[in-house]
């Protein structure tokens, strides 16, 4: 699923300002999701933005995309 139509799926896209790097400006973005169904922040796709998103976001942090 590539939610924000970048041309990259979101298991593998904690982009979410789409600059190519995950930084801390990706990090206040997604806590601001955290708990919501943001499309964007859902890395797992389970609809929500929880804990499992949280992991994925934390494996992909500080790397570029």
């Amino acid at each position: 699923r590539d939610s924000n139509g970048d041309g990259f799926g979101n298991f593998c896209d904690a982009d979410l300002n789409n600059d190519r790097f995950v930084n801390l400006a990706d990090l206040a973005r997604f806590k601001a999701a955290f708990g919501t169904t943001n499309a964007d922040a859902d890395l797992t796709g389970d609809g929500r933005v929880n804990i499992a998103d949280l992991a994925r976001f934390k494996q992909l942090f500080g790397k570029p995309l």
